[in-house]
């Protein structure tokens, strides 16, 4: 789960601006696993994400990759103060609900904070999932603001775990 968490996390950082599949009120977000949840007025949307391997199901003790593609839309810097809040479900039980430091969090990647306004990037990022992670299915909702709290993206998502 700690490879979810991650990997949301780095999509929001990477803003994007494009038409993707919104959320509606059902529980899968869409055939690939996620969907944007943003407001119209967000400074930017998720423009692709590939979760490998496909079909939603990730085998406890493989690998998952997350591929994202995006460009942002803001006229100023993501920078220190910025934050994605990230709540992880199993059924109906919230297993995470957590507020983190994105500047922290991209520490590990190729992009640091301040991040320039209308960049380009494509970041991959591989995670294992836990052996012990239980059986079944996973939902989840991450929100990045930035240091003026202005919502970034949001991004709802699911799969399973086998």
């Amino acid at each position: 789960m700690k490879l979810f968490v991650v990997l949301v996390l780095v999509a929001l950082a990477a803003t994007a601006m494009a038409s993707v599949p919104m959320c509606s009120s059902d529980p899968v977000p869409n055939s690939q696993g996620w969907c944007d949840c943003g407001a119209s007025t967000d400074d930017a949307q998720i423009e692709s994400v590939t979760i490998s391997p496909s079909g939603g199901t990730v085998n406890k003790g493989s690998n998952v990759t997350l591929t994202v593609t995006a460009s942002d839309t803001k006229t100023y810097p993501v920078d220190t103060g910025s934050t994605v809040t990230v709540q992880v479900k199993y059924g109906i039980i919230t297993l995470l609900h957590h507020t983190y430091d994105l500047c922290t969090l991209l520490n590990d990647t190729p992009y640091k904070c301040p991040i320039a306004p209308f960049a380009s990037k494509t970041l991959s990022i591989s995670e294992m999932i836990p052996s012990e992670a239980p059986s079944g299915k996973y939902t989840g909702k991450a929100t990045a603001v930035d240091q003026k709290n202005n919502e970034i993206a949001c991004i709802e998502f699911a799969f399973s775990v086998q």
